[in-house]
């Protein structure tokens, strides 16, 4: 019994194969006559009356309708062939749309005769007949679905009698008055001494004379060189910490110009001892300018004025410049 059943399943199995390779054959030869017909017919299919273009789309959805039904593999064959025809379909679409020609022209004679005709008033070509109220009434019923409310009369530029803007007129200078008038007196700005100075020429000041006190405070020895001094003993005013600041300041520039310089000790403390400021025409070895940035806040300073034991500042407290509190 089982060797019958098997028999019988297997001859099944051919028969619903054999139908699948039918059903294939038969869609492959429609889609090629569908093909064949497209390209036979396409003088006529990219006429702008021409309907033939739609049908044969419609004919190609019911196709490929049974191809997407079709069992067991895939219908690779079959969409081959539906991509051929979509491809020949949408060149002979490009070329139907070109010849459509679509014109746009109004033609005021063809209105009026269309007009004519709506109000029935008189029949086309019969030009002797007038046109009664009724009949305008007829024109008025049929366009006023397109109006929702009457049009207002309004105009473009105020009233019709509008007078064009007048221009004023230009007032010409007195060239006698201001001869009369004598040359403008200009008054003279009294200047102060201490304010007039800009801020550059303050600091070239304390600049020198912070060289004239460091010449001061370091000794000389037997071969004419310079002891050198403790840098903070220097520039640290114990009496203000502002000043402290303009005084590192402004011994920058002594050293940027090669009037002070500064290394460090056996203790690698800084120390700065003044020197003759480098000129490359007379010497002949390269002097090496290094950049080192010094930042100090209040604690500091506090620090350093009970380390060194600082107890006057070498370089003199300046005066403080007066501050305005908004009284007169």
């Amino acid at each position: 019994m089982t060797e019958q059943n098997g028999r019988r399943g297997g001859r099944g199995d051919g028969a619903s194969q054999e139908s699948d390779i039918n059903e294939r054959r038969e869609l492959r030869r429609d889609y090629r006559e569908l093909i064949a017909e497209t390209k036979r017919e396409s003088s006529e299919l990219v006429r702008p009356d021409s309907d033939g273009l739609g049908n044969l789309l419609e004919r190609s959805d019911e196709l490929f309708g049974q191809v997407i039904k079709l069992p067991n593999r895939a219908p690779t064959v079959e969409a081959v062939l539906d991509a051929q025809f979509l491809m020949a379909a949408s060149s002979l679409g490009c070329q139907k749309a070109k010849k459509i020609h679509v014109d746009n022209k109004f033609d005021p004679k063809d209105f009026v005769q269309k007009l004519i005709s709506f109000m029935e008033c008189r029949r086309l070509g019969i030009e002797d007949s007038e046109i009664e109220e009724e009949h305008w009434a007829t024109l008025g019923r049929g366009a006023a679905p397109a109006f929702r409310s009457a049009c207002s009369f309004q105009f473009m530029l105020g009233t019709f009698e509008r007078e064009p803007p007048r221009k004023a007129a230009r007032k010409t200078k007195d060239a006698n008055a201001e001869e009369q008038a004598g040359p403008a007196i200009v008054a003279k700005q009294l200047k102060s001494k201490d304010k007039d100075k800009t801020p550059t020429e303050v600091t070239s000041e304390e600049v020198e004379k912070m060289v004239a006190i460091l010449h001061q405070v370091c000794k000389t020895r037997g071969d004419g060189t310079y002891v050198p001094i403790s840098y903070f003993d220097l520039v640290i005013n114990p009496e203000s910490f502002s000043q402290t600041v303009e005084n590192i300041f402004h011994l920058s520039f002594l050293l940027k110009d090669g009037h002070a310089k500064v290394y460090l000790d056996n203790d690698d403390l800084p120390v700065i001892v003044p020197c003759t400021p480098f000129n490359e025409e007379q010497e002949h070895e390269r002097v090496t300018k290094k950049q080192v940035l010094v930042s100090i806040d209040m604690d500091q300073w506090k620090e350093l004025i009970e380390v060194f034991d600082i107890n006057d500042p070498l370089i003199p407290t300046r005066p403080e410049p007066p501050h305005s509190n908004g009284n007169m």
